[in-house]
């Protein structure tokens, strides 16, 4: 009995609080629609959206313009339905403008691979590209990348463009740079000796 009155209040409260929650806020114009509304519109905005969006996956497709494992069905040459639709974008593309298709080896096996190779060939001749139009190599999407004596250059040269807009600075300074600066070469070399990127 005795808890029967501050259920009661809280309850109230809570109803009170909610009611409040409810009153209509003033909107901000800039975010009301312009124009007149109408669910006519729907199908065509919905359609729109969806077509820019394939343009944008067809485009990173023809950029990236690399094949994995995954395109084709587990251990064997034949291409998924993912392989058939990028091969499909590649091959709308080559027909005006030749280029390169990465086919990423993985741990495949020679056969597999070389089978793999001749299925994507096949397929952009079936989509009307020439077969002199493309080239199918081993390689991964983003170019050759920078050789370690390259970016050895490129961080001299930037550490000359740090000096120099930095000015002189103090002795202390540029003793701690000097230290850090030969740490940084021996680095570098051991990295241009080991072959790595």
């Amino acid at each position: 009995m005795r808890f029967r009155r501050p259920l009661a209040a809280c309850a109230v409260l809570l109803c009170m609080v909610g009611c409040e929650s409810n009153k209509k806020a003033p909107r901000d114009p800039d975010l009301q629609p312009k124009g007149v509304i109408s669910d006519a519109h729907r199908p065509i905005n919905e359609a729109l959206v969806r077509g820019y969006q394939l343009e944008q996956a067809d485009n990173a497709i023809i950029t990236q313009h690399t094949l994995y494992p995954y395109h084709f069905v587990a251990h064997s040459a034949e291409l998924n339905d993912l392989g058939n639709r990028e091969v499909h974008v590649l091959a709308t593309h080559y027909r005006n403008y030749p280029g390169p298709v990465n086919l990423n080896r993985s741990d495949e096996s020679d056969g597999l691979y070389e089978a793999r190779i001749k299925t994507v060939l096949d397929t952009m001749a079936k989509y009307g590209v020439e077969s002199g139009r493309i080239t199918v190599k081993e390689g991964l999407p983003g170019g050759d990348g920078l050789s370690s004596n390259q970016v050895v250059l490129v961080v001299e040269r930037m550490r000359k463009a740090d000096n120099s807009r930095s000015g002189s600075g103090s002795s202390s300074k540029s003793n701690s740079d000097s230290g850090s600066g030969s740490n940084e070469r021996a680095n570098t070399k051991t990295i241009e000796t080991s072959g790595g990127y």
